[in-house]
C-alpha cells in the first residue's frame, strides 16, 4: 500500500486540479469538526471527479454521505485512514460508482445549475 499512496504536501492553487484530476481517491483526514465548517475542498475533489475519504463530520456528511460520493474515517484514527484506502484500492465497483456520483455533485454545483434551482425557488414562492 506504501507505494501506491502520495502525499504531496502544499499545493499551490494553480496547480491543484492536476493533483485532483489524477488522484484515485482524496483523503480528508480532519481531527475536530471545528476546522471543517465547509470544506470547499470537497467540491473541488468532486469536480475533479475523484471520490473522498474524510472524516466523519457532521459538516462532511452532509456533502459526502447523501450524494454517495466516498466514504468516512474515524476522526484521529491512523487505521481507519488504511482500511478505507484499502478498501478503495480493492474495490473497484466502489471506485467506479462513487467517481460517477462525485461528477454528478458537481454537475449540479455548476453556476447554471445553482441559478436554475434559484429560478425554481422563486418561481415557487410567487405561485
Amino acid at each position: 500500500m506504501s507505494n501506491a499512496v502520495r502525499i504531496p504536501g502544499f499545493i499551490p492553487e494553480s496547480e491543484k486540479p492536476l493533483y485532483m484530476n489524477a488522484a484515485d481517491v482524496f483523503v480528508l483526514p480532519s481531527v475536530t469538526a471545528a476546522s471543517e465548517v465547509f470544506p470547499l475542498v470537497l467540491l473541488e475533489a468532486a469536480a475533479a471527479q475523484t471520490p473522498v475519504v474524510a472524516s466523519q463530520f457532521d459538516t462532511i456528511e452532509s456533502i459526502v454521505g447523501p450524494n454517495e460520493m466516498g466514504s468516512f474515517l474515524e476522526p484521529g484514527s491512523v487505521e481507519s485512514v488504511t482500511d478505507e484506502l484499502e478498501r478503495f484500492y480493492e474495490d473497484e465497483e466502489m471506485r467506479r460508482e462513487t467517481t460517477e456520483n462525485a461528477l454528478h455533485v458537481a454537475q449540479e454545483r455548476k453556476w447554471d445549475g445553482i441559478a436554475k434551482q434559484y429560478y425554481k425557488l422563486y418561481r415557487s414562492v410567487l405561485e
